[in-house]
């Protein structure tokens, strides 16, 4: 019942707002993200070392706004929430025990 109260109440808003010049909309999209990590430390003969280990698919949502202030000129703004991220390998090797 509250998703359709929801949902009501913003398709009211959106109708109504097209005779005041505002215009509001929904977004998705799909994003693709990737970790560029740069750390490499040796600390008491062990090396640690972060690397990427690939990119990762995520998703994206939002609401979108345009306020018209003229036939030629508005101003938008909006929402977003983004679920990015990537893969990282971390990795210790322990110099002394190479020699």
């Amino acid at each position: 019942m509250k998703k359709i109260t929801l949902f009501l109440s913003l398709a009211l808003i959106s109708i109504n707002g097209i005779a005041q010049k505002f215009h509001f909309g929904l977004k998705a999209a799909p994003t693709l993200a990737w970790l560029k990590p740069d750390y490499k430390e040796t600390i008491d003969g062990t090396v640690y070392e972060l690397t990427s280990d690939g990119a990762k698919l995520g998703f994206s949502y939002g609401l979108m706004m345009d306020f018209g202030f003229s036939d030629n000129y508005a101003i938008a703004t909006g929402v977003d929430v983004s679920y990015r991220g990537g893969n990282l390998k971390y990795t210790t090797t322990n110099v002394d025990s190479l020699s």
